[in-house]
Order: structure tokens, then sequence, then C-alpha cells
């Protein structure tokens, strides 16, 4: 579609990329830039021309880009905009605006970033990301050409990975781990991050015999870093879902830990369904009091000794 758009020269002057991260929307965004930065055909880009220099050193003038300053966009960074929206292009054939974390957007700013909508300069292009268009506001969702990036089906991003020389167990587990997000699936296949997955899917199976004098070091150990600690919740999150499934259900095909259905079989023995939906409650809960100013070893010794038998 944007391919059409740029050959008949009718870009949408605003566009909003929505979805999870992992989808390809910084893909397409880059495609996209790197068309609109050449000086002379925006369908092939050259390479060659100081526009196509220029993006590729990172330094192109007519290339602005805006991202949550602080956990939000604030109305001094809209503003810095307007002057500069105003004027022709310099070495490309648009000017652009790429707006990171749209949703992040104050009040203050999302009115004023309306009115550049409302009137765009000749030849601006603006290309807004965020996870839900239902989070910015629908005046300005409005203005904008909707691109939604969704989740490819867990078979058909695990027959990709297998494509790319994935062994087909590895693929099929981290295809249903990224809930079909290519990007996420890719970054969990790095050779650092899976054996963190598979370290973690460990202390997760072992947490029904496991005694408090490991709980607490277990609580110590990972409440060093908060998105380490984040990392272990969500396949937390993830491991007693699985439980709950294999404690409640014949289907085992919706293990997502598929890689893992001999030990979380034997393991949902163990709880009562009762007991797995009281801890999938407290992990949630840990989970959104991360943000918040809390004593995070105590946290997750209280998240931990939940998860042992003898105390569910």
């Amino acid at each position: 579609m944007l391919q059409q758009a740029l050959a008949k020269g009718r870009l949408s002057h605003a566009y909003l990329f929505s979805g999870p991260e992992g989808l390809g929307q910084e893909k397409v965004l880059q495609d996209l830039v790197e068309s609109l930065s050449c000086s002379g055909n925006i369908l092939a880009p050259c390479g060659e021309c100081p526009g196509c220099r220029a993006h590729a050193g990172g330094s192109h003038p007519d290339l602005h880009l805006i991202a949550p300053d602080g956990g939000s966009i604030k109305l001094e960074q809209i503003r810095a905009l307007q002057h500069v929206l105003s004027l022709q292009p310099y070495l490309g054939s648009y000017r652009v605006c790429v707006v990171q974390g749209a949703e992040f957007m104050t009040i203050q700013a999302a009115n004023s970033f309306l009115k550049m909508l409302e009137e765009p300069g000749e030849r601006v292009v603006f290309i807004l990301l965020c996870r839900s268009p239902e989070s910015l506001p629908k005046t300005i969702v409005s203005r904008c050409q909707v691109l939604p990036f969704r989740p490819l089906a867990p078979g058909i991003l695990q027959d990709r990975l297998e494509e790319e020389g994935v062994p087909p167990e590895r693929a099929k587990a981290a295809a249903s781990l990224a809930g079909g997000r290519p990007g996420e699936a890719r970054r969990l296949l790095e050779d650092e991050n899976w054996a963190e997955r598979e370290r973690i899917s460990k202390e997760l199976a072992s947490f029904p015999e496991m005694d408090g004098i490991r709980v607490l070091a277990l609580a110590e150990e990972w409440s060093q870093d908060r998105e380490k600690a984040d990392i272990f919740l969500d396949m937390a999150l993830l491991w007693y879902r699985d439980l709950l499934v294999l404690a409640t259900t014949e289907r085992r095909d919706l293990v997502i830990n598929c890689d893992h259905l001999p030990e979380l079989a034997a393991q949902a023995k163990r709880y009562t369904p009762g007991e797995l939906l009281r801890a999938l409650g407290i992990i949630e809960g840990c989970r959104s009091k991360l943000a918040g100013n809390v004593n995070l070893r105590l946290l997750l010794e209280d998240v931990f000794f939940t998860l042992t038998k003898e105390v569910v």
C-alpha cells in the first residue's frame, strides 16, 4: 500500500503504525524514511545522493524524531517542530516527522500536535507509532491513515523461523512465546536470551520443592535488576498459565511453553485450579507494582513464597 502511494505520489500527510513491538513497524518505518530521504528516486533510493548519504549517516536534515522524554512527550517538543516543518525539504523529497510512543503525549502536546495535523505544511509526512489507536485522542487518529500491525499465526511464524534455520522444537516454542511477533521471537532466540529463558524455566519448575532458604536467595538475586525481575515475572505468568491449562483441560496444544511440556504436566498435578488462579493473580499484582517505588526484594519474596506448594 505504501509502495503504491509512493508510485502515485499520493502519500497521506499522516500515518499511524499501531500494534505491539516486534511486528515489523521499525523495519517498515526505516524503509519508508529511506525512500522519503532520497534526493532523486523515492521508489528506489539510490544510496548515493546527498539525501541517501545523510540518512545513512543518521544526520538527514529533513528527518525529525520525537520520543518520550522522562516518560512523556511534552508541549515544548511539539512546538520546536512547528517552524522547521513549515520549510521546504532541504535534501529529500519530504520533511518527515516520526513520533515514537505517540500515546505518551501530554494533553497540551496532543492539542498542539493536532493543530499541525489540521494544517500540515507542503511535502510533510507525519509517522506516529503507538501500541493501540485507542490510546490516542480520536481527533488525532481521525486525521491519520491507520496501519495496524498484527501478530502472525504461530504456525506461520514457526515455518518462517524454520526456514531461517531454527530447529523445529525451538521454532515452535519461540513462535508461541512471542505471541506471533517475529521481532520478539528472534530476540528470544538469541543465545543469551534463550539461555536465560531456560534458566528461569528451571527455577519455575522447581518451585513445588523449593525450600525457604532457596526462595530468599532467589528473591535477592532477581531483585538486583528491575528489568530482569520483570522478565522473570512475565515468564512466570506464562508458566502458571500453562499449568492452569493442563490442570483444567486436555488441550496440550494450547501450552505456550511447549518445549517444557513434560515438566509442566508433572507440576500441574501438584496444584488445584484454585491454587493456580491465586498464584496467577499474585504474579500479575506484582508486575503492576514494579513501576512504583517498592522494595523489590520483599515483593519478590512474597511472590516466590506464594509459588511454593507449602504456602499456596
